[in-house]
């Protein structure tokens, strides 16, 4: 029987058990124990059983530690053999285990201090990568690619923990270089377990580490003193342990609450940022010299490493109150402006709202400082650019410097500092005692308006944050409107003066364009109604002309792509309020149709946006046949058969980036496309521009069917192919369903008027969702036009369609079928009458349409396509036939080109080919004249 069933009562085993005596002692690593003359097995033992060893769990802070302490171990190990590409592994594995034990705790909410054995770690690889780079010594081809790219991983990493490490390094401590280079590998071991000792010496004592004592009194190795611990530690282990605390170093931070915590964190040394030192001015104590020169000690610190962005915006708030002179505050407040364009973090794209707002609250203050004292202060421009004297140049004038010349010499009386702070009050001033103040405030204005752009492009548009954002453009337009007032009356200033400078006076005019062009972007795509709202807002009330005016000013005084983005924009503006025919006289005018193809990707996607919102305006106003001809573009197909969609108008409007199937885009690219996207506010509806395009499409394609059926035409021209293509698709369905998008409900409005049923293709197109775009008028007046249209297309439609099979048609019964009245039957049918388009005479006593059996049949077309083909193959053979045998011109034969054009099936244009034809009697005769197919006397 095997020993695991066995107890303390068989006899028959206690041969066995005394044989077996030796192994009665095993410890808690044996295979059995004997307690009171019975044998256990291992698995039965209790934690009672041994006083003495006590099993240790350890939670997953102190593993992450451990994990630490024995990378840091493998660095020392890695460094004394000199192996570049392991300790490059061992440097990414000390970053990783940092990121683990760095968890913010999700209790106070605070991230942990960054542990002192890491800190030593870093010391120790950067000291012998510089160190090894001084030396230079030879090493192999791995190694030396491995020390090259630590040579630009480890600055990087140090400067993220240099308050750290300058803290280690004030203490005096030792590297691990520095403490184990000359150490055995048992020294190694002690100090790795002294320093997780100190890593986990906290209030919790259990769950800490032992140290090297307690290894080697169990004689388990490093795997054993994780799990085994002596309760009692010697007063010698103790006092080593105690020993080897180090002494945890306090440093300033901004949290005060963090203190509280200290206790817990022994051997550690807690490092925040360094807080903003707001130095305090008084300005009863300074100069006007004083405040110069402190606002020049602190612009020759912008710029370098390591200056804090957010502490130069403090001292200069805090330098303004200080200023002595309305020049002074203008300039200080202008250097504010532009740290706070500097202090744009680096992981924003753009400016924080809070930082725009004070930096534009300051640009008002700039231009109510300047407006007040005007005239005697003025900005600079390009007449005081043109007139500066080159030949002196100023050198620390502010600090008291010399003004050197170009030789290189000192200017005589110029090395005291009073002296030089005349010169430059000297050249601050023109002929006319104006105080100049070097600075921009056009450009200024344009940054505020690119950061506000900015904001609304990469700001999700379903957020409160973008209506927030939305609302800062009134403040921009306030902005605007006071640059532009400023710029003005100094303009009307300088050319009310006697001897007025040419170049201000032009600069000055262009300037305020430049303004004007940037508000024009800011209207254009809003009502009338709604921009006087918004200058309401803004404390003004403008005519209805005011987006007309600053047009004006930038087709005088602008430069030539504003000139052409602000016709653009007019152009959408008059479309928008549904003034199609100024709309339409002002793109004819301006002939950018013909030169759009050479501007810039910018000005291109304004101009796709002109011509959408003018086949929007033609649709409005029930003008079918000008929308299709203005979205036909836009909505073509880009490959191929079938419809682009929507992505093709995203792309061409910038209303979103696409990606087309086997074209990538380069990341250059992307970022280029990103940038010129418009912001949500200003989209146009893509749905209710396909509507547009598929309804102004049926009207037009329906009765040309219906005719090219009437005729027998076997082919024929196709006004939309898209439309043509979603026709043919739609037809193929045996059981079509119920409309589920735009392109389904046109669609089924076409089926319904191709039988004359326009009252269920008005319902289909009334269906539409997209009619939501527009407001409860506009749509209302629209859907209104829209029935009108239907109704005479179907007139026009049924007419065509079923005359081959009514004698006459009475014009009350069709006034009456499609709700239309008398005179506008009459009116309509009389038109077609007169193209061409059907064969019939009015009977007036009885206000009835007779018919008239003319119309070819199938047979009688396809003999007449035969022939005009067959004319045309045998004068291809006569001209190859000239050509092999070098036979003269064919004087007497009449032009084949112009042959050609007269036949109107195959050039396309029908509506020039029925302009030509003539009336005549009946028989065939007639026919090959009024149809153009008698290939003998052609189309004359």
């Amino acid at each position: 029987m095997s020993r695991f069933f066995h107890t303390g009562d068989d006899s028959d085993t206690s041969s066995e058990s005394s044989s077996s005596s030796s192994d009665d002692d095993v410890g808690p690593s044996g295979a059995r124990t004997t307690v009171g003359g019975v044998t256990r097995s291992r698995f039965l033992q209790s934690d009672s059983d041994d006083d003495d060893v006590k099993r240790i769990s350890r939670s997953a802070k102190d593993r992450r530690f451990d994990a630490l302490v024995a990378i840091s171990n493998d660095v020392k190990n890695h460094i004394k053999n000199s192996d570049w590409s392991k300790l490059q592994e061992d440097f990414d594995s000390l970053n990783d285990a940092l990121k683990k034990i760095m968890k913010t705790d999700m209790v106070s909410g605070r991230k942990p201090p960054v542990p002192e054995i890491y800190v030593r770690a870093i010391i120790t690889i950067e000291d012998f990568v510089s160190s090894t780079l001084k030396e230079k010594p030879k090493l192999s081809k791995t190694n030396a690619t491995s020390l090259n790219r630590m040579k630009l991983k480890v600055p990087k990493n140090s400067r993220q923990y240099k308050a750290e490490i300058d803290s280690l390094k004030a203490t005096g401590k030792p590297t691990l270089y520095d403490m184990n280079m000359d150490d055995s590998s048992d020294s190694d071991s002690s100090d790795d377990e002294g320093f997780k000792k100190k890593a986990h010496d906290s209030d919790d004592s259990d769950f800490s580490s032992t140290d090297s004592s307690s290894d080697s009194d169990d004689g388990g190795g490093r795997g054993a003193s994780i799990w085994l611990r002596k309760d009692k530690v010697t007063d010698s282990a103790a006092e080593t342990s105690k020993s080897r605390k180090v002494k945890k170093v306090s440093v300033a931070r901004d949290d005060p609450g963090l203190a509280d915590d200290a206790d817990d964190d022994d051997g550690f040394t807690v490092v925040t940022r360094k807080p903003i030192v707001r130095e305090v001015f008084k300005p009863e104590e300074m100069t006007e010299e004083s405040v110069d020169a402190k606002m020049l000690e602190i612009l020759q610190a912008r710029g370098r490493r390591g200056t804090n962005k957010l502490e130069q915006i403090t001292l200069i708030e805090s330098l303004v109150p200080c200023s002595k002179s309305p020049r002074q505050r203008i300039e200080i407040m202008l250097h504010l402006i532009s740290a706070k364009f500097d202090g744009i973090p680096a992981a924003k794209l753009f400016m924080p709202a809070e930082l725009w707002r004070s930096a534009i609250g300051n640009a008002k203050d700039v231009i109510a400082l300047a407006r007040d004292n005007f005239p005697g202060i003025r900005f600079s421009d390009e007449a005081d650019r043109q007139v500066e004297d080159a030949s002196i140049l100023l050198k620390g004038a502010a600090l008291g410097g010399e003004i050197i010349d170009p030789t290189g010499e000192a200017v005589e009386g110029t090395g005291a500092k009073g002296v030089a702070n005349e010169q430059v009050k000297k050249t601050e001033v023109d002929a006319e005692g104006q105080i100049i103040v070097r600075g921009d405030i056009v450009t200024t204005f344009e940054r505020f308006d690119d950061e506000l752009y900015r904001a609304w492009q990469h700001t999700d548009a379903y957020t409160p944050e973008y209506v927030e954002r939305l609302k800062d453009e009134t403040a921009l337009l306030d902005l605007a409107a006071d640059v532009q007032i400023y710029l003005e009356t100094a303009a009307d200033r300088e050319e009310g003066r006697d001897a007025s400078d040419g170049v201000r006076l032009n600069a000055l005019r262009a300037r305020a364009a430049r303004v004007a062009a940037r508000r024009v972007t800011h209207m254009y795509y809003k009502p009338d109604e709604l921009n006087n709202k918004v200058e309401e807002l803004c404390g003004r009330k403008n005519s209805d002309k005011s987006l007309t005016e600053l047009a004006v000013l930038v087709y005088r005084y602008g430069d030539e792509r504003a000139k052409s983005f602000t016709m653009l924009a007019h152009i959408y503006n008059h479309a928008l309020e549904n003034r199609f025919f100024a709309a339409r006289d002002m793109l004819l005018m301006s002939h950018l149709q013909e030169t759009i193809l050479d501007a810039d990707v910018p000005l291109q996607v304004m101009f796709n946006r002109t011509m959408t919102q003018m086949g929007l305006c033609a649709f409005r106003i029930g003008k079918p046949r000008e929308a299709h001809a203005c979205l036909q573009e836009l909505c073509s197909p880009s490959f191929g058969g079938g419809g682009g969609g929507l992505a093709r108008m995203k792309e061409l409007l910038a209303q979103g980036i696409t990606q087309q199937r086997g074209y990538e885009k380069t990341p250059d690219q992307e970022k280029a496309e990103a940038r010129r996207q418009i912001p949500y506010h200003m989209h146009i509806n893509l749905d209710f521009i396909e509507t547009a395009h598929l309804t102004s499409a049926m009207l037009l394609e329906v009765p040309a069917m219906a005719l090219s059926k009437a005729r027998g035409d076997v082919r024929r021209y196709a006004i939309s192919k898209s439309f043509q293509y979603f026709l043919r698709n739609s037809m193929k369905q045996a059981f079509p369903g119920p409309p589920e998008n735009t392109r389904d409900f046109v669609m089924a409005a076409t089926r319904c008027l191709m039988r004359g049923d326009w009252n269920g293709a008005y319902n289909h197109v009334r269906g539409v969702r997209s009619w939501k775009a527009l407001s409860s008028t506009t749509r209302t007046e629209t859907l209104e036009r829209l029935k009108e249209l239907l109704k005479v297309e179907a007139l026009r439609t049924f007419s065509l369609s079923y005359s081959s099979y009514f004698e006459s048609m009475s014009t009350s019964q069709l006034s009456h079928l499609f709700g239309l009245p008398d005179a506008k039957v009459h009116s309509v049918l009389s038109k077609m009458i007169i193209n061409q388009e059907m064969r019939a005479s009015w009977d007036q006593p009885t206000a009835s349409i007779v018919m008239r059996r003319t119309e070819p049949s199938r047979l009688q077309s396809l003999a007449l396509q035969l022939a005009s083909k067959v004319a045309n193959m045998t004068d291809n053979n006569e001209k190859l036939m000239d050509a092999k045998t070098g036979g003269g011109d064919r004087g007497d034969r009449k032009d084949d080109g112009d042959r050609k054009g007269g036949d109107w099936k195959q050039s396309g244009r029908g509506m020039r080919g029925r302009s030509r034809r003539t009336g005549g009697g009946g028989g065939n005769s007639d026919l090959r004249n009024r149809d153009g197919m008698d290939s003998r006397s052609g189309n004359r």
